[in-house]
């Protein structure tokens, strides 16, 4: 009770939310991803033109905000994957989704996100080697990072899922093409995606639970 009343601090229910299934399912992975733009609303305005079924659950703002767009227990399509069990993996996954611009690259001495907004260096994160081909992306903030974690324990608690760390969740996965439980990245199911990158506030945060 106490995880979820520190989430509901947070929580922000959006209304008027029809792109999804509304259908209630047996839960037992988790998915991180980041919107690769703006702010969480943008990412929730988009959706809601769309009658394809793809958004993700919660989308967290950079403040720490959370987005609900529907109920953790129902589902919508946010891995893009098309392999025989995909459905039933979809089904089985809480997708949350993390406001943030991704890869940064650097001109002139300055850094520029990929639309070439240009990034305060302290809100860009550089690797010591490259991820998915780019060595700096925007940086998941204190608050992300805190909701992340709040909302992981919580449907831990409700859900039995298992969350513990594994180094390989940031790469193509065989447990999560498999539909394994667990917590995983976007990374798992697709080469071309980059999110969530391994920015290591994150990784210890995760580690720690």
């Amino acid at each position: 009770m106490a995880i979820f009343d520190e989430v509901k601090k947070k929580l922000v229910q959006v209304h008027g939310f029809s792109n999804y299934n509304d259908v209630k399912c047996e839960k037992k992975s988790i998915v991180l991803h980041h919107t690769a733009g703006g702010s969480a609303d943008s990412s929730v305005a988009f959706w809601k033109t769309r009658n394809d079924k793809v958004s993700t659950c919660v989308v967290i703002d950079r403040d720490g905000t959370i987005l609900q767009c529907f109920h953790s227990d129902r589902w919508a399509f946010s891995l893009g994957i098309n392999q025989a069990n995909y459905i039933d993996i979809e089904k089985q996954t809480i997708a949350i989704e993390i406001a943030s611009y991704g890869r940064c690259v650097k001109s002139r001495g300055d850094w520029y996100n990929a639309y070439a907004g240009y990034m305060a260096p302290e809100k860009v994160c550089q690797l010591e080697k490259p991820f998915r081909g780019e060595i700096a992306y925007e940086k998941y903030t204190t608050q992300q990072i805190e909701s992340v974690r709040l909302l992981l324990l919580l449907w831990k608690e409700r859900y039995g899922i298992d969350i513990k760390y594994h180094d390989d969740i940031f790469d193509i996965n065989q447990r999560a093409l498999k539909g394994q439980g667990g917590l995983y990245t976007h990374c798992c199911f697709r080469s071309d995606k980059s999110d969530i990158f391994p920015q290591p506030e994150m990784v210890e945060m995760l580690k720690s639970l």
